[in-house]
């Protein structure tokens, strides 16, 4: 008995019915991604920060207890705290966490126009601080190391800007991208300059020859000067989370006073940009500064090779139970009334009451 084997039209693929199943699964997909995207978003919080927060591990470290205890999702955008706040100022986001305090006041007052930004925040939190460290070769030609400077920022940059101009064979690495880091570079050159009165920052001797501005991040900065030899300035949480692969460089300045490296937590306004989700802000404020099961217990726990990488900050004290502290808190104290808050300036409290700066002191 023979076997045919019987060609039937039911057995091909129907190429125009398989492009209608592609475009009908397809645009399924398209519409199920749309809806978890909807979902998500009106879910999520999106934070400007400033690199180190990302570089050190800090945010990966607290997004999902933050999830877990809220069910609010965490994404940020990492840059320098220049960037972070100009992308705040444009309604990017709903909040920022930076460590500039200059730059941090102009974006909280509002009766500036200085910059793209100023005016666009409120309820500015001081909330942790680790320092600015000065790493460089560990040759360290220019003697940063030695007892007189080794924690004293200003003569750390002394001795480097002296060596310079003696000898000639030393670089420094600057982020060059306006960042906090940036920032207290820039102050502590003019006081270098000023303290043996003959140099500044802005001296036509700082050339490219020796100062390098990169215009990166943290970490990139550390990469070039491990790679080239080079000082610079980094925030301590940034070296600690990079000094393992960084074997050329040696911490040489650090523990100065005045290298106190302070990070704010700041809500973009509301009422200028409709799209901030400010009750999910606030969450996360509460969550945040919370030092018992929030974001002040992870940070207490979280350190790299065994080393704290931030501390709470304690600032200063005042007896919020006063009338007229609760009149200065405002909004903010409703907000947490479990929470001690100081004002840091108030003359940043605007019209409305609306709290603009606060330091944490709990």
């Amino acid at each position: 008995m023979s076997i045919s084997i019987i060609k039937s039209k039911g057995c091909k693929l129907n190429k125009k019915l398989i492009g209608l199943i592609v475009i009908v699964v397809g645009a399924t997909v398209v519409s199920a991604l749309i809806a978890v995207w909807y979902v998500d978003s009106s879910n999520t919080l999106t934070l400007q920060t400033t690199t180190s927060m990302n570089d050190t591990g800090f945010l990966q470290e607290i997004r999902q207890p933050f999830q877990d205890a809220t069910g609010i999702r965490l994404r940020w955008i990492s840059a320098g705290t220049g960037a972070a706040l100009a992308a705040a100022g444009e309604g990017n986001g709903d909040l920022v966490i930076v460590h500039s305090a200059t730059a941090e006041k102009e974006f909280i007052n509002h009766s500036s126009t200085k910059e793209s930004y100023s005016g666009k925040g409120i309820a500015r939190v001081n909330f942790a601080y680790n320092y600015f460290v000065v790493v460089g070769p560990t040759a360290d030609p220019a003697g940063v190391n030695a007892t007189d400077s080794r924690t004293n920022g200003t003569k750390a940059f002394n001795k480097i800007w002296m060596r310079v101009r003696d000898v000639g064979d030393v670089i420094f690495a600057s982020r060059g991208d306006q960042s906090g880091t940036h920032n207290k570079e820039n102050s502590t050159w003019v006081a270098a300059g000023k303290y043996n009165g003959s140099y500044t920052y802005m001296d036509a001797s700082f050339n490219s020859t020796w100062y390098k501005s990169l215009g990166k991040g943290m970490g990139d900065t550390l990469v070039y000067a491990n790679e080239e030899g080079a000082y610079t300035l980094t925030d301590y949480g940034t070296w600690l989370s990079k000094r393992s692969s960084c074997t050329n460089l040696a911490l040489l300045m650090g523990n100065a006073g005045d290298f106190k490296n302070t990070y704010s937590v700041i809500s973009i306004d509301p009422d200028l940009f409709p799209s901030v989700k400010f009750e999910l802000v606030k969450r996360f404020y509460a969550w945040l500064l919370n030092e018992n099961t929030g974001g002040l217990k992870v940070m207490a726990d979280f350190k790299i090779d065994g080393e704290a990488v931030f501390t709470k900050l304690v600032q200063c004290n005042c007896t919020c139970g006063s009338a007229k502290c609760m009149v200065e808190n405002g909004e903010l104290h409703a907000w947490f009334p479990d929470m001690p808050f100081c004002p840091a300036t108030s003359s940043l409290v605007d019209a409305s009451k609306r709290v603009t700066s606060y330091v944490y002191t709990g």
